[in-house]
């Protein structure tokens, strides 16, 4: 084991395998970080009033887009869940997709 470290010190000096490293735990900290604030943004559960702060639009406006039978000014119908007779909830991940078209 001693040989093939004497060989890599050779081929690389210590201070460039030291700033390669550093670049490489740097990277993989920014994807982790990158990674944790998708994830909890992205199931994020929301009510009404939590979408129409997300898109900047009134209750009423958000009403209108999850009731247009065929589909209004807004195009497709704004994704929804429905828990008992009146309590509607928003999942971030799916109102994302809907404004980017894929939902």
């Amino acid at each position: 084991m001693r040989i093939n470290s004497l060989k890599l010190y050779v081929m690389f000096p210590f201070d460039e395998i030291l700033k390669i490293l550093k670049e490489i735990k740097t990277e993989l900290q920014l994807q982790r970080s990158s990674e944790r604030k998708e994830n909890s943004l992205e199931e994020e559960v929301m009510t009404i009033e939590g979408a129409a702060k997300l898109l900047k639009l009134s209750k009423p406006a958000i009403y209108t887009m999850i009731s247009s039978s065929p589909p209004g000014k807004y195009g497709k119908k704004l994704p929804f869940h429905k828990k008992g007779h009146k309590t509607l909830y928003f999942l971030r991940s799916e109102i994302m997709a809907w404004i980017k078209g894929e939902e």
